[in-house]
């Protein structure tokens, strides 16, 4: 029979090990959730685009303020804030695990 300290040491490993395929399993998914993301952002703005004049029309500033060029800043917002939000998650993740392993 396995004293206690060599059972532990195994206990200790094969958690690490589960750790380690939970925590890239996560990444894969973040990464995949990234391309899907991307690849719909980039549909999106090919449905709407449309050739716009060299000229800035009734003194507007810049062209996405035309009319009915909205789905390129509503897009613009939408991505700042999914962005925004992924690091925000990102960031507090990274703190947990940090905490977990100090407690460990």
């Amino acid at each position: 029979m396995k004293d206690h300290k060599t059972r532990m040491k195994q206990i200790r490993t094969k958690i690490s090990k589960y750790r380690d395929r939970r925590e890239k399993r996560r990444i894969t998914a973040v990464s995949i959730l990234c391309l899907f993301l991307t690849t719909g952002m980039g549909k999106i703005l090919l449905e709407h685009q449309s050739l716009g004049d060299v000229t800035v029309q009734d003194s507007y500033g810049t062209m996405l303020l035309r009319e009915g060029e909205q789905p390129y800043i509503v897009v613009g917002l939408a991505a700042f804030v999914v962005g925004a939000s992924v690091t925000i998650a990102c960031i507090k993740w990274n703190d947990y695990c940090k905490k977990r392993k100090e407690g460990h």
